[in-house]
């Protein structure tokens, strides 16, 4: 109503896609009334520019069907899909539940605006431990063939952590810890691998940090403050991905820097600026 963005990409690029102010100077004759010539204007202000998004209709359509399935199969109060090109991080899909209807924002609330899956912050649990794995096999703490025995239970600062089926599996290397998402095993690799070569590659993969994407209330997300004051539960509960959050985007980021052979690329939705006549001009 006042001329200015207020949500969204159009809040963020506001300044791109508003375009040029004119101001006219209008001479009226003795009752206020326009004299006609002085109305006639002398030339238009400059077109905004026009945005090209990254999204592929398509795949977006397949996302909120997603979206749509799980809620129902679930009963989930919140849901985001993010579909990221892992290797230019273009971002193909975004979606969220709670929405609205855009033919009726007036009906929305704003916990049906809030996209979450930037803005939202979460423990990510089991699927954070490919990505401590990696940092242990990277670093050289830990190794493809390294066996370990695992009897059920890890013992940290008097705490006891143990799988989700309270079972042991015995002896195991790496891709069955991964497989059957052991705990306990997860909670060796990070206390093997250290604190401090934990945080520096969590930090690598960006986490702590906001992504950067051309979209407003990004998350940084919450680490540890300093690796030197992590105790041994820490660093296994760290290494079953609780004790911190992220957000989704950053989730797909680091994924995408693993599927993209240790290469991570920004994610970004905006594919180009394109001047009042469609061309391309950044």
């Amino acid at each position: 109503t006042d001329d200015k963005g207020l949500g969204g990409l159009e809040m963020v690029l506001d300044e791109e896609l508003k375009g040029g102010v004119q101001m006219e100077l209008v001479a009226t004759d003795g009752n206020g009334y326009a004299i006609f010539g002085s109305v006639l204007s002398k030339y238009l202000p400059d077109k905004g520019k026009s945005v090209t998004l990254t999204i592929d209709e398509n795949v977006q359509f397949i996302a909120e069907r997603a979206l749509d399935k799980a809620m129902e199969d679930t009963g989930a109060t919140n849901a985001s899909v993010i579909v990221m090109d892992p290797m230019t991080g273009e971002i193909l899909a975004m979606a969220n539940r709670p929405t609205y209807d855009p033919n009726f924002y007036d009906k929305g609330t704003e916990a049906e605006f809030k996209n979450i899956a930037v803005t939202n912050l979460y423990e990510p649990g089991s699927t954070f431990k490919p990505l401590i794995a990696s940092a242990a096999l990277a670093s050289g703490k830990w190794s493809l063939n390294q066996v370990y025995n695992d009897t059920g239970s890890f013992m940290a600062n008097g705490h006891v952590i143990r799988n989700w089926n309270g079972e042991g599996y015995g002896p195991v290397k790496l891709i069955d810890i991964l497989k059957y998402s052991i705990n306990t095993g997860m909670a060796e690799i990070g206390n093997a691998t250290g604190a401090e070569t934990l945080s520096k590659y969590m930090d690598a993969y960006g986490f702590g940090h906001a992504t950067g994407i051309e979209l407003p209330g990004e998350g940084d997300g919450i680490l540890y403050d300093n690796p030197a004051d992590m105790s041994r539960l820490d660093i296994a509960t760290m290494s079953i991905g609780q004790g911190i959050a992220v957000t989704p985007l950053q989730m797909v980021r680091a994924f995408g820097a693993v599927a993209n052979g240790g290469i991570m690329m920004k994610p970004h939705i905006i594919k180009s600026y394109n001047n009042d006549k469609g061309e391309v001009v950044k």
